[in-house]
Protein backbone atom coordinates (compact mmCIF):
# COMPACT_ATOMS: atom_id res chain seq x y z
CA UNK A 1 0.00 0.00 0.00
CA UNK A 2 1.21 3.51 -0.84
CA UNK A 3 1.40 6.00 2.01
CA UNK A 4 0.30 8.92 -0.18
CA UNK A 5 -0.94 9.10 -3.77
CA UNK A 6 -2.13 12.19 -5.63
CA UNK A 7 -3.51 12.39 -9.13
CA UNK A 8 -3.94 15.61 -11.12
CA UNK A 9 -4.08 17.58 -7.87
CA UNK A 10 -5.09 21.24 -8.28
CA UNK A 11 -5.57 24.04 -5.78
CA UNK A 12 -6.77 27.44 -6.92
CA UNK A 13 -7.12 30.47 -4.65
CA UNK A 14 -9.49 33.26 -5.68
CA UNK A 15 -9.29 36.90 -4.60
CA UNK A 16 -12.07 38.77 -6.35
CA UNK A 17 -11.51 38.16 -10.03
CA UNK A 18 -7.92 37.08 -9.56
CA UNK A 19 -7.10 33.36 -9.53
CA UNK A 20 -3.81 31.93 -8.30
CA UNK A 21 -3.08 28.31 -9.16
CA UNK A 22 -0.95 27.06 -6.27
CA UNK A 23 -1.02 23.41 -7.39
CA UNK A 24 -1.24 22.56 -11.07
CA UNK A 25 -1.95 18.88 -11.69
CA UNK A 26 0.40 17.28 -9.15
CA UNK A 27 0.95 13.52 -9.45
CA UNK A 28 2.78 12.02 -6.47
CA UNK A 29 3.49 8.53 -5.16
CA UNK A 30 5.07 8.04 -1.72
CA UNK A 31 5.81 4.54 -0.46
CA UNK A 32 5.55 3.57 3.19
CA UNK A 33 8.91 4.12 4.85
CA UNK A 34 10.06 6.74 2.33
CA UNK A 35 11.80 9.93 3.44
CA UNK A 36 10.86 12.54 0.83
CA UNK A 37 12.01 16.16 0.48
CA UNK A 38 9.99 18.70 -1.51
CA UNK A 39 12.03 21.69 -2.69
CA UNK A 40 11.19 24.88 -4.53
CA UNK A 41 11.31 28.67 -4.27
CA UNK A 42 9.08 30.68 -1.96
CA UNK A 43 5.53 30.77 -3.28
CA UNK A 44 5.86 27.61 -5.37
CA UNK A 45 3.11 25.79 -3.44
CA UNK A 46 5.08 23.63 -0.98
CA UNK A 47 3.00 24.58 2.06
CA UNK A 48 -0.22 24.31 0.05
CA UNK A 49 0.76 20.80 -1.02
CA UNK A 50 1.50 19.73 2.57
CA UNK A 51 -1.78 21.25 3.79
CA UNK A 52 -3.73 19.29 1.18
CA UNK A 53 -1.80 16.06 1.82
CA UNK A 54 -2.40 16.47 5.54
CA UNK A 55 -6.15 17.07 5.15
CA UNK A 56 -5.83 20.61 6.52
CA UNK A 57 -7.21 21.94 3.23
CA UNK A 58 -9.28 20.48 0.42
CA UNK A 59 -8.07 20.55 -3.20
CA UNK A 60 -9.97 22.37 -5.92
CA UNK A 61 -9.87 19.18 -7.99
CA UNK A 62 -7.95 15.93 -8.26
CA UNK A 63 -7.51 13.02 -5.89
CA UNK A 64 -5.58 12.53 -2.65
CA UNK A 65 -5.29 9.04 -1.18
CA UNK A 66 -3.76 8.54 2.26
CA UNK A 67 -3.01 4.92 3.19
CA UNK A 68 -5.64 3.71 0.75
CA UNK A 69 -8.37 6.17 1.84
CA UNK A 70 -9.64 8.75 -0.62
CA UNK A 71 -9.54 11.95 1.44
CA UNK A 72 -12.27 13.58 -0.66
CA UNK A 73 -14.74 10.94 0.56
CA UNK A 74 -14.19 11.74 4.24
CA UNK A 75 -16.45 13.90 6.39
CA UNK A 76 -15.06 16.74 8.52
CA UNK A 77 -15.10 14.47 11.60
CA UNK A 78 -13.29 11.72 9.71
CA UNK A 79 -10.70 14.22 8.48
CA UNK A 80 -10.13 15.39 12.05
CA UNK A 81 -9.63 11.80 13.17
CA UNK A 82 -7.21 11.20 10.28
CA UNK A 83 -5.15 14.23 11.29
CA UNK A 84 -5.16 13.21 14.94
CA UNK A 85 -4.29 9.53 14.63
CA UNK A 86 -2.57 9.03 11.28
CA UNK A 87 -0.62 12.20 10.45
CA UNK A 88 1.93 14.06 12.53
CA UNK A 89 2.55 17.71 11.65
CA UNK A 90 5.70 19.76 12.20
CA UNK A 91 4.97 23.40 11.38
CA UNK A 92 7.51 25.99 10.25
CA UNK A 93 6.47 28.37 13.04
CA UNK A 94 6.34 25.52 15.63
CA UNK A 95 2.68 26.26 16.61
CA UNK A 96 3.28 25.30 20.22
CA UNK A 97 0.53 26.38 22.63
CA UNK A 98 2.18 29.23 24.59
CA UNK A 99 0.25 28.63 27.84
CA UNK A 100 1.29 24.96 28.04
CA UNK A 101 4.65 23.57 29.09
CA UNK A 102 6.77 21.51 26.70
CA UNK A 103 5.51 18.38 28.46
CA UNK A 104 1.87 19.46 28.07
CA UNK A 105 2.31 20.40 24.41
CA UNK A 106 3.57 16.90 23.66
CA UNK A 107 0.83 15.35 25.79
CA UNK A 108 -2.07 17.29 24.26
CA UNK A 109 -2.62 15.15 21.11
CA UNK A 110 -2.72 12.05 23.31
CA UNK A 111 -5.38 13.64 25.53
CA UNK A 112 -7.50 14.18 22.41
CA UNK A 113 -6.97 10.57 21.27
CA UNK A 114 -8.11 9.16 24.63
CA UNK A 115 -4.86 7.69 25.97
CA UNK A 116 -4.68 7.07 29.72
CA UNK A 117 -2.61 9.24 32.03
CA UNK A 118 -0.03 6.49 32.49
CA UNK A 119 0.25 5.95 28.74
CA UNK A 120 0.66 9.67 28.20
CA UNK A 121 3.31 10.07 30.89
CA UNK A 122 5.40 7.16 29.60
CA UNK A 123 5.20 8.39 26.01
CA UNK A 124 6.03 12.02 26.83
CA UNK A 125 9.07 10.95 28.87
CA UNK A 126 10.24 8.73 25.98
CA UNK A 127 9.81 11.55 23.45
CA UNK A 128 11.56 14.14 25.61
CA UNK A 129 14.46 11.69 25.82
CA UNK A 130 14.38 11.13 22.06
CA UNK A 131 14.73 14.85 21.32
CA UNK A 132 17.31 15.33 24.08
CA UNK A 133 15.21 17.67 26.24
CA UNK A 134 14.55 15.53 29.31
CA UNK A 135 15.15 18.48 31.62
CA UNK A 136 13.02 21.00 29.71
CA UNK A 137 9.58 19.46 30.10
CA UNK A 138 8.41 22.08 32.64
CA UNK A 139 9.43 25.04 30.48
CA UNK A 140 6.94 26.98 28.38
CA UNK A 141 7.73 27.80 24.73
CA UNK A 142 8.99 31.34 25.45
CA UNK A 143 11.57 29.80 27.79
CA UNK A 144 12.99 27.60 25.02
CA UNK A 145 15.36 28.43 22.16
CA UNK A 146 14.19 28.13 18.55
CA UNK A 147 15.94 24.79 18.16
CA UNK A 148 14.41 23.48 21.38
CA UNK A 149 10.93 24.61 20.34
CA UNK A 150 11.30 22.82 17.02
CA UNK A 151 12.42 19.63 18.72
CA UNK A 152 9.38 19.81 21.01
CA UNK A 153 7.27 20.28 17.88
CA UNK A 154 8.82 17.12 16.41
CA UNK A 155 8.12 15.24 19.66
CA UNK A 156 4.49 16.43 19.60
CA UNK A 157 4.15 15.23 15.99
CA UNK A 158 5.23 11.75 17.14
CA UNK A 159 2.93 11.59 20.17
CA UNK A 160 0.20 9.41 18.63
CA UNK A 161 2.64 7.21 16.65
CA UNK A 162 1.51 8.59 13.27
CA UNK A 163 2.07 6.57 10.15
CA UNK A 164 2.91 9.76 8.22
CA UNK A 165 4.90 12.82 9.30
CA UNK A 166 4.56 16.06 7.33
CA UNK A 167 7.13 18.75 8.13
CA UNK A 168 6.83 22.25 6.63
CA UNK A 169 10.32 23.76 6.43
CA UNK A 170 11.13 22.30 9.85
CA UNK A 171 14.60 23.88 9.82
CA UNK A 172 13.76 27.18 8.12
CA UNK A 173 14.22 29.27 11.28
CA UNK A 174 17.10 27.30 12.76
CA UNK A 175 20.87 27.53 12.73
CA UNK A 176 22.93 24.83 11.05
CA UNK A 177 23.50 22.82 14.23
CA UNK A 178 19.81 22.82 15.20
CA UNK A 179 18.79 22.04 11.60
CA UNK A 180 21.04 18.99 11.56
CA UNK A 181 19.56 17.81 14.87
CA UNK A 182 15.96 18.10 13.62
CA UNK A 183 16.68 16.26 10.36
CA UNK A 184 18.51 13.57 12.31
CA UNK A 185 15.45 13.13 14.52
CA UNK A 186 13.13 12.76 11.53
CA UNK A 187 15.45 10.24 9.92
CA UNK A 188 15.82 8.42 13.24
CA UNK A 189 12.07 7.80 13.34
CA UNK A 190 12.25 6.30 9.85
CA UNK A 191 15.20 4.07 10.81
CA UNK A 192 14.20 3.07 14.35
CA UNK A 193 12.24 -0.07 13.46
CA UNK A 194 14.90 -1.18 10.97
CA UNK A 195 17.59 -0.88 13.63
CA UNK A 196 15.41 -2.70 16.18
CA UNK A 197 14.94 -5.60 13.78
CA UNK A 198 18.69 -5.86 13.22
CA UNK A 199 19.29 -5.77 16.98
CA UNK A 200 16.69 -8.49 17.48
CA UNK A 201 18.41 -10.80 15.01
CA UNK A 202 21.82 -10.07 16.52
CA UNK A 203 20.48 -10.98 19.97
CA UNK A 204 19.26 -14.29 18.57
CA UNK A 205 22.54 -15.07 16.82
CA UNK A 206 21.11 -14.70 13.32
CA UNK A 207 23.40 -12.96 10.82
CA UNK A 208 21.79 -10.39 8.52
CA UNK A 209 23.77 -9.85 5.32
CA UNK A 210 23.51 -7.00 2.82
CA UNK A 211 26.35 -8.25 0.65
CA UNK A 212 25.87 -8.04 -3.15
CA UNK A 213 24.88 -11.25 -4.91
CA UNK A 214 25.28 -10.46 -8.61
CA UNK A 215 24.11 -13.90 -9.73
CA UNK A 216 20.97 -13.92 -7.54
CA UNK A 217 17.61 -13.84 -9.35
CA UNK A 218 16.73 -10.09 -9.46
CA UNK A 219 13.15 -10.92 -8.52
CA UNK A 220 14.29 -12.19 -5.10
CA UNK A 221 14.51 -9.31 -2.61
CA UNK A 222 15.75 -11.39 0.32
CA UNK A 223 16.15 -14.89 1.69
CA UNK A 224 16.32 -16.85 4.94
CA UNK A 225 18.44 -19.98 4.83
CA UNK A 226 20.53 -21.96 7.33
CA UNK A 227 20.26 -19.41 10.13
CA UNK A 228 21.17 -16.41 7.97
CA UNK A 229 19.05 -13.65 6.46
CA UNK A 230 20.08 -11.94 3.23
CA UNK A 231 18.57 -8.63 2.05
CA UNK A 232 19.28 -7.17 -1.37
CA UNK A 233 21.58 -4.15 -0.70
CA UNK A 234 20.63 -1.96 -3.66
CA UNK A 235 16.92 -1.81 -2.79
CA UNK A 236 15.44 1.36 -1.22
CA UNK A 237 15.27 1.30 2.56
CA UNK A 238 11.46 1.05 2.52
CA UNK A 239 11.70 -2.18 0.48
CA UNK A 240 14.55 -3.49 2.63
CA UNK A 241 12.37 -2.99 5.71
CA UNK A 242 9.52 -5.00 4.19
CA UNK A 243 11.92 -7.73 3.08
CA UNK A 244 13.59 -7.87 6.49
CA UNK A 245 10.26 -8.25 8.31
CA UNK A 246 9.28 -11.08 5.97
CA UNK A 247 12.56 -12.97 6.31
CA UNK A 248 12.53 -12.57 10.09
CA UNK A 249 9.02 -14.03 10.13
CA UNK A 250 10.36 -16.90 8.01
CA UNK A 251 13.17 -17.42 10.54
CA UNK A 252 10.67 -17.51 13.44
CA UNK A 253 8.35 -19.86 11.55
CA UNK A 254 11.00 -22.36 10.59
CA UNK A 255 13.85 -21.76 13.04
CA UNK A 256 11.94 -21.02 16.26
CA UNK A 257 8.56 -22.72 15.96
CA UNK A 258 9.93 -25.56 13.79
CA UNK A 259 7.08 -25.32 11.30
CA UNK A 260 7.79 -27.64 8.34
CA UNK A 261 9.47 -25.81 5.45
CA UNK A 262 6.57 -26.47 3.08
CA UNK A 263 4.26 -24.52 5.42
CA UNK A 264 6.73 -22.07 6.99
CA UNK A 265 6.84 -19.70 4.01
CA UNK A 266 3.10 -19.14 3.90
CA UNK A 267 2.90 -18.78 7.68
CA UNK A 268 5.77 -16.26 7.47
CA UNK A 269 4.05 -14.17 4.79
CA UNK A 270 0.90 -13.85 6.88
CA UNK A 271 2.78 -13.20 10.14
CA UNK A 272 4.93 -10.56 8.43
CA UNK A 273 1.77 -8.86 7.19
CA UNK A 274 0.47 -8.72 10.79
CA UNK A 275 3.77 -7.28 12.09
CA UNK A 276 3.88 -4.71 9.29
CA UNK A 277 0.29 -3.66 9.98
CA UNK A 278 1.18 -3.20 13.66
CA UNK A 279 3.89 -0.71 12.69
CA UNK A 280 1.79 0.99 10.04
CA UNK A 281 3.12 -0.36 6.74
CA UNK A 282 2.17 -3.00 4.21
CA UNK A 283 4.68 -5.79 3.55
CA UNK A 284 3.12 -6.18 0.12
CA UNK A 285 2.07 -9.83 0.60
CA UNK A 286 -1.36 -10.95 1.72
CA UNK A 287 -1.49 -14.71 2.03
CA UNK A 288 -4.50 -15.05 4.33
CA UNK A 289 -6.72 -16.25 1.43
CA UNK A 290 -4.10 -18.88 0.61
CA UNK A 291 -4.20 -20.14 4.18
CA UNK A 292 -7.89 -20.91 3.74
CA UNK A 293 -7.38 -22.52 0.34
CA UNK A 294 -4.47 -24.62 1.51
CA UNK A 295 -6.30 -25.85 4.62
CA UNK A 296 -8.24 -29.06 4.00
CA UNK A 297 -10.55 -28.78 6.99
CA UNK A 298 -11.39 -26.49 9.91
CA UNK A 299 -8.92 -28.18 12.24
CA UNK A 300 -6.03 -27.58 9.84
CA UNK A 301 -7.21 -24.01 9.19
CA UNK A 302 -7.35 -23.27 12.93
CA UNK A 303 -3.88 -24.71 13.32
CA UNK A 304 -2.53 -22.48 10.53
CA UNK A 305 -4.16 -19.36 11.95
CA UNK A 306 -2.85 -20.19 15.41
CA UNK A 307 0.66 -20.53 13.96
CA UNK A 308 0.37 -17.12 12.30
CA UNK A 309 -0.82 -15.60 15.56
CA UNK A 310 1.99 -17.24 17.55
CA UNK A 311 4.73 -16.16 15.15
CA UNK A 312 3.50 -12.55 14.88
CA UNK A 313 2.95 -12.24 18.65
CA UNK A 314 6.41 -13.65 19.38
CA UNK A 315 8.11 -11.22 16.98
CA UNK A 316 6.25 -8.21 18.39
CA UNK A 317 6.97 -9.30 21.96
CA UNK A 318 10.68 -9.84 21.27
CA UNK A 319 10.90 -6.47 19.51
CA UNK A 320 9.38 -4.76 22.52
CA UNK A 321 11.96 -6.40 24.81
CA UNK A 322 14.79 -5.41 22.44
CA UNK A 323 13.75 -1.75 22.29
Amino acid sequence: MKAIVTRNLRKVYKTGEIEVEALAGVDLDVDEGDFVLVSGPSGSGKTTLLNVLGALDRPTSGQVTVLGRDVSDLSDDELSDLRLRTIGFVFQSYNLIPTLTAYENIEFPMVLSGKTENERREKVEDLLGLVGLENRGRNKPDQLSGGEQQRIAVARALANDPKIILADEPTGNLDTRSSTKVFSLLREVNEELFASLLDLMKSRGVRVSFEPRPHQDPGIKGQYSHGEIWVRPEEPRAQQLKTLVHEIAHYYSEGVFRIPRQDAETIAESAAYVVGAHYGFDTGVRSFPYVALWAQDKKVLDQNLNSIREVATRILGDLEKTS
